[in-house]
C-alpha cells in the first residue's frame, strides 16, 4: 500500500512549517494532532532532551535501521515519515471517526497499521536518500541559492519563536533537528533539479498538448461535461397542500422533480440546437451549488487516485463513459450522498481543457513513475535497530515532546509581573539549563 504520493516536488509533509518559513507562524502552534493521541508515557522533560528521536523512540537521529546497497537510512529520517502519516492519520481519524488515538494493531489483509506505517516511512526514507545519489550520477547540484534561501527561512524561524535555542525545540515537535531538515530540503530540491533537467520546458521529455490530452483521456480516465441538477428536497410536502383531498403529511418532493426533470429533457430533445439550449436550461434550472465556480462545466474521472479531475457520482460517471462526445443523456437518478436527478451532457475534452494546466501535473505523473522505479531496483534490509522501533509508543512519546515544547512556548508568550510580555533574551535565559540542542546538532 502506497501511503505517500509522490508526485510534483514530493509534496513535502515540511508543508507543516511552511508558515513558520514564510516568517508568518506563531510560536503557540503545533503540528496536527499534537495532543489527539491519549497520553500513557510519563511526562518529557525538556532540559533532559539532546536528540528528539533518543528522547522519544530511544534511538538516537543517525542510527542506522536500514540499508539498500550503499544507502543507509536513519532513525531519524525514518521516524520523521511515521510521525508524519501517523499525523496525518490521526487527523481523519478524529474528523471521521471521533478517534482519540490510532488502531494500532489492527489489521488489514494480515498487516497491522503500525506496520503499514512503518513499511511505507521506509520506502519513503529510501527515496529521499536516494534522490542526492541520483543527482550526482546526473551531474546535477543544488540550485544556485538553495543555501541562501534555507539559512534566511531558518533565521526567520528563530527570530519568530525566541532564538536560537527556541529553534531547535520547535523543530523537535516534528519531529526534526537542523541536520535532518536540511538534508531532506537538499533532497526535495535535487528532485525539483532533477524534474526540471528531464522534463523542463525545451528539454526533450517536456510534453506537448497532444501528450497531455492522451494522458488525461487514456491514463486517467478524464472526461468533460456538464449537467442540470434537480434536487430532492427531504421533508417537503409531497404536493400542493391547498390542493383538495391534498396531504399536509411531510415527506419529499422526488416527484415533482423528476416531472421537471423531464419536462427540461423533452425541451431538449425537441430542440433543433440542443447543444445551445442546455447552456440556457442549465443556468435557469439546475439546483447544483458549484455552478457559479465552474460555468463551463466538470473536468471528471473514473480513475481511483487520478492527480486531476475530480471523482463523480457513479449514475454521472457512468452516463459520460456510456456516451458519445455531444450527447445528452436521459433523467439519470441519483441517492448517491445526495437525493436528485441529473441530465448530462458529454462534452469533448480538447475543446474544454486548456492543457497548459494539467502540465505539471503529467510532469509529476512521469517523475512519480521513475522515483517508484528507482525504490523497486533497491531492496531494503533492516537491522535490530529497525526492529525496536514500536511505532505506537513512539508517537505517544512524541505527543508528550510536542505538548512539553508547546507548554514551554505558551509560557514565553505569557506577560510578566510589570505586565509585559517574557524577551526573546529572557527566554533564551530562561531556558539556559535546557537541552543545548544547538550544540547536540551536528
Amino acid at each position: 500500500m502506497k501511503i505517500f504520493q509522490r508526485a510534483g516536488a514530493l509534496a513535502l509533509t515540511l508543508a507543516l512549517l511552511a508558515g513558520c518559513l514564510s516568517g508568518c507562524a506563531k510560536p503557540e502552534e503545533t503540528p496536527p494532532a499534537a495532543s489527539s493521541a491519549p497520553i500513557q508515557a510519563p511526562e518529557i522533560e525538556l532540559s533532559s532532551v539532546t536528540d528528539p528521536f533518543l528522547a522519544t523512540a530511544g534511538l538516537s537521529a543517525d542510527t542506522v535501521v536500514a540499508s539498500a546497497g550503499e544507502v543507509d537510512i536513519t532513525a531519524g529520517l525514518l521516524l520523521y515519515w511515521v510521525a508524519s502519516r501517523a499525523d496525518t492519520l490521526m487527523s481523519y481519524y478524529g474528523a471521521y471517526g471521533g478517534l482519540t488515538e490510532l488502531p494500532w494493531d489492527t489489521e488489514i489483509e494480515g498487516v497491522t497499521l503500525a506496520q503499514s506505517i512503518l513499511s511505507d516511512a521506509l520506502e519513503t526514507s529510501l527515496l529521499y536518500a536516494l534522490l542526492p545519489r541520483k543527482a550526482a550520477q546526473e551531474g546535477l547540484s543544488l540550485s544556485a541559492d538553495f543555501q541562501t534561501n534555507l539559512d534566511r527561512s531558518l533565521e526567520q524561524v528563530a527570530e519568530s519563536v525566541g532564538g536560537e535555542e527556541l529553534l531547535n525545540h520547535y523543530l523537535w515537535q516534528f519531529p526534526l533537528t537542523r541536520q535532518i531538515y536540511t538534508e531532506m530540503c537538499q533532497s526535495e530540491d535535487y528532485n525539483s533539479v532533477m524534474t526540471d533537467a528531464r522534463f523542463g520546458q525545451g528539454q526533450a521529455g517536456y510534453p506537448d498538448d497532444a501528450q497531455i490530452f492522451t494522458f488525461l483521456e487514456e491514463e486517467q480516465q478524464c472526461y468533460f461535461f456538464k449537467h442540470i441538477l434537480f434536487l430532492v428536497e427531504e421533508n417537503a410536502p409531497e404536493e400542493d397542500s391547498s390542493a383538495a383531498g391534498s396531504s399536509s403529511a411531510p415527506g419529499d418532493n422526488s416527484a415533482q422533480q423528476k416531472q421537471r426533470a423531464e419536462e427540461v429533457l423533452a425541451q431538449l430533445r425537441a430542440s433543433e440546437d440542443p447543444i445551445a439550449l442546455f447552456d440556457q436550461l442549465m443556468n435557469e434550472y439546475s439546483e447544483d451549488g458549484g455552478l457559479a465556480s465552474y460555468p463551463d462545466g466538470y473536468l471528471g474521472t473514473a480513475g481511483e487516485a487520478s492527480a486531476v479531475g475530480t471523482k463523480m457520482v457513479s449514475v454521472v460517471e457512468e452516463a459520460c463513459l456510456s456516451m458519445e462526445e455531444g450527447q445528452i443523456s436521459g433523467v439519470l437518478e441519483n441517492e448517491q450522498g445526495y437525493r436528485g436527478y441529473h441530465i448530462v451532457l458529454r462534452l469533448p475534452l480538447e475543446e474544454n481543457v486548456d492543457p497548459e494546466e494539467y502540465r505539471q501535473a503529467y510532469i509529476a505523473d512521469r517523475m512519480n513513475a521513475l522515483q517508484q522505479e528507482w525504490i523497486d531496483e533497491h531492496e531494503i534490509v533492516t537491522n535490530e535497530e529497525y526492529d525496536r522501533i514500536d511505532p505506537g509508543a513512539f508517537y505517544t512519546a512524541l505527543t508528550q515532546l510536542r505538548q512539553a515544547v508547546s507548554d514551554e512556548m505558551a509560557a514565553l508568550e505569557q506577560p510578566d509581573a510589570s505586565g509585559s510580555q517574557n524577551s526573546s533574551s529572557g527566554s533564551q535565559n530562561s531556558s539556559s539549563a535546557s537541552s543545548g540542542a544547538s550544540g547536540s546538532q551536528k
